[in-house]
This record gives structure tokens, sequence and C-alpha cells, in this order.
């Protein structure tokens, strides 16, 4: 099975997670954010992992969990994932999307869902409005929030399930038609998408202006429409669907950046 993000990218993923803080409350004075309710999300996750089959038996931060594939192993979370569409191909990413649907159903509303798996604050802030706990000055990874995930566990979480608005939903078709090549991305492409989001990752944690954050999404979401592009070539839906994959992610974590689109040219049409 493939490996997680490095170590060096989750801090810097840690470092432009706390400027989305920062940014979005500085753009929002006075909105309240809802905090994402912990026993809905356990609940929910055991649900995911459950019907997907993918859950192992490893402690978190000293404690053991109850599901061991959570927020705070989003990384081995997302491999799992991966693999697993890797490995099965069609039904792979259909049962995935099976159980992202039952995923989304387990929370209580709506807005429950979008608290905990779409919203990366809903994660840091507390019940009682409060995001900082305490922070190590020297190790600045081990910073944590006051619900006890960081903001690049956060982060990492909520784009995973961002990209499933797209896989399975605008997505979902033109994947299942290219399913024997577009698959083998996730077996063979693996440390070539963690090199695109090293990348992003760095480039945001170095330049902190938000002006620039959307420059450094489009190069993100080019990278990932290049690995596929190469993985399949002539097959542009391919291109397209690796560079949604990264771009809706990504770019839900960023509102101001929606002027980033994805396209391609279908030879049939030419």
């Amino acid at each position: 099975m493939r490996q997680g993000v490095s170590a060096d990218t989750c801090k810097t993923m840690l470092a432009f997670a706390l400027l989305l803080v920062i940014e979005v409350a500085a753009q929002n004075p006075g909105q309240p954010f809802t905090a994402c309710d912990s026993e809905q999300l356990q609940r929910c996750q055991g649900v995911f992992n459950d019907y997907l089959q993918i859950d192992g038996n490893i402690k978190v931060l000293r404690h053991s969990l109850p599901r061991s594939l959570n927020v705070l192993t989003y990384d081995k979370l997302r491999a799992a994932i991966e693999y697993k569409i890797g490995s099965e191909q069609e039904s792979g990413m259909m049962k995935t999307c099976d159980g992202f649907k039952y995923y989304k159903t387990c929370y209580n509303s709506r807005n429950d869902y979008a608290n905990c798996a779409n919203n990366p604050l809903g994660l840091i802030i507390d019940q009682n409005g409060n995001a900082e706990k305490y922070r190590n000055q020297v190790k600045v990874f081990n910073y944590r929030t006051a619900t006890g995930i960081s903001p690049a566990a956060a982060f990492g979480y909520t784009k995973i399930f961002n990209q499933f608005d797209f896989s399975c939903g605008a997505g979902y078709g033109e994947f299942m038609n290219n399913a024997d090549c577009a698959s083998t991305v996730f077996l063979n492409g693996v440390s070539d998408m963690r090199k695109c989001d090293d990348n992003l990752a760095q480039s945001i944690s170095k330049d902190s202006n938000p002006v620039n954050t959307c420059a450094y999404i489009e190069v993100a979401k080019e990278c990932y429409m290049t690995i596929f592009s190469k993985s399949c070539p002539g097959r542009n839906e391919v291109a397209w669907w690796g560079c949604n994959y990264e771009r809706v992610g990504t770019q839900t974590n960023y509102p101001q950046c929606d002027q980033i689109f994805c396209t391609y040219t279908d030879p049939g049409r030419r």
C-alpha cells in the first residue's frame, strides 16, 4: 500500500491551514462557526470504514481509538481509500462512493455533515467557540487546537471528503468509463501526487499573501492533470478528471479562488 504524506508536507500543510483559519475569521468577523459533533464524527467514520473494510488496529496520540482511520490519521485514511480505488478499479470506486453516501447520510443533518467533513474550522473550534489550546513554540507540528485536532489534520481530512463531492458526483461517469487506466494512478502515481501536494504546501507556507494563493492552486491542479495525462495518454477526459480531483479538494477551502477551472477537449467533437 502506498505511503501517506511526508512529515515535511504535514508541517507546511499546518502552516497554511493556520493561515486559512485566520483569513476566514478575518473575512467573517462576528460569524459563529459551528463545531463538529465529535460523537457523530466518530460514528459516521465507523460506518464508512466498516463498509469499505479498510480499518486497522493502530494507536493515535498514545490513545487507542475505537476507529483507527479517522481525522487524526487522515493520511492513512487517504492511503487506504486511494489504494482501494487503484486496486479494485470500477468496483473500488463504486464501493467508495456508496460508503461516502452512507457516511454523509449518517449525520443527523446536512449541516452536521458540513461542520465535520467540509469545513476545517468545524474540526478546530470546540463547542465553546475556542480554537487554540496550546502551542509548542519550538516544535510547531505539536500545535494542538481546543479539540485536539491540528489544523493540518482538519485541512487534510476535509480535503478527502470535498474530493468525494467531485469523484462521486460530476466526475463519476468519466472515471468509470476510464477506470482501467485512471485507477493505475492510485497505484503507480502516488509519489507524484504527493510531490504536487508538497509543492503546494511549501508555496503557501512561504508566501502568506492570500492574493497569490489562487495561483498556487492553479499550479497544483495542473500538476495533477499532468500526472493523469501521462498515465493515460490520449484520454483527455482522464486528465480533466485528475485536474478536478485536486481542484475541488483544495479550492473548497479557499472560497476566494472561485475562478479556477479544469477543461478538456472531447476528441469526438472536433
